[in-house]
């Protein structure tokens, strides 16, 4: 994937503007956006609502050039593939995609590893799992979530009714509290069959949902799931 200056994306933009060319996907990881690129994908967003894939991985988002992005996302209800890791968009990024995404019914992928969020934000990760029945896979990995926030996300899992497949909560500081629910949740669930533990408490998860799994595999803390049949 070529890496662009912000002029060369705004040029790009502007070219896909002029001559009215709708796309459904748009890759560009490792790009840096700042305001003059965010402001110029926002206005194309707004003119292009059909778009279904984005990537603005590693593009160096502040939480104001991201809630500048999502202005321009508030019209799509077609997208469906989010990918955000190694940004800096934090909880005011996550208030910002929640507010864009209330009339999206289809996002599937949601990819916010890296990007500074708390445990505040968590909370906020949590009230936009409840709203998204159609997530089916959602990275949280390497932020610092603490015990407390990775189990709000936890619990909304837990009692919304999610499609949820593809969980990856490696590095979040999950413990014993956000173990316990994971437990729970691993013996609830009807579609997890890929769940990202490492690098967190691992006596925890082993404590908690060793009871839960059939077939566990602790090599490198990647869980391959298969509910126990009762």
């Amino acid at each position: 994937m070529m890496k662009m200056s912000e002029d060369y994306l705004m040029a790009m933009i502007y070219l896909l503007q002029k001559y009215n060319c709708p796309i459904n996907e748009l890759f560009l990881p490792s790009n840096p956006i700042g305001h003059n690129g965010a402001a110029y994908l926002a206005k194309y967003f707004s003119s292009n609502p059909a778009i279904k894939t984005l990537s603005l991985a590693g593009g160096g988002l502040s939480c104001d050039h991201f809630a500048v992005i999502c202005s321009g996302l508030a019209l799509n209800v077609s997208l469906e593939n989010l990918f955000l890791s190694n940004n800096s968009i934090g909880m005011n990024g996550i208030i910002a995609l929640i507010d864009a995404m209330s009339n999206n019914t289809r996002m599937a992928v949601l990819d916010i590893s890296s990007n500074r969020l708390n445990a505040e934000a968590a909370v906020c990760v949590a009230n936009f799992v409840c709203a998204k029945n159609s997530l089916q896979k959602l990275v949280l990995s390497n932020n610092p979530l603490t015990d407390m926030g990775a189990n709000q996300v936890l619990l909304a899992l837990l009692n919304s009714n999610n499609s949820l497949r593809d969980l990856y909560l490696s590095q979040v500081g999950m413990g014993d509290e956000s173990c316990d629910t994971l437990g729970r949740l691993i013996s609830k669930t009807a579609t997890l069959s890929w769940l990202d533990v490492s690098k967190n408490d691992i006596g925890a998860v082993e404590k908690y949902c060793k009871s839960s799994i059939q077939v566990i595999s602790l090599i490198n803390y990647v869980i391959l799931i298969y509910p126990i049949a009762i």
